[in-house]
């Protein structure tokens, strides 16, 4: 089964905004190369399932982000009062 990749580049560059990491750090953080990162954010190439899994587990510790990662799985949905 395939599974899309609903996080797009405004996700990935958004929460290196907020968290304030460079390409490097961000990379740093998910075990990836720094071009992996530039790739993602450029719509070039999209992230493979275990780094999708590993996106989803970082992005879901942040309440901006929540909802993105509820509807990347089957079975998960964002319901309200979730981001307690």
């Amino acid at each position: 089964m395939s599974v899309g990749f609903p996080i797009g580049s405004h996700d990935l560059l958004r929460y290196m905004k907020t968290k304030e990491l460079t390409y490097e750090a961000f990379a740093k953080l998910l075990n990836v190369s720094k071009s992996t990162i530039s790739n993602w954010v450029q719509g070039d190439k999209t992230p493979n399932g275990t780094n999708v899994l590993n996106l989803i587990n970082l992005f879901s510790k942040d309440a901006e982000l929540r909802k993105v990662c509820f509807n990347v799985l089957p079975g998960l949905r964002y319901k309200e009062g979730d981001e307690k």
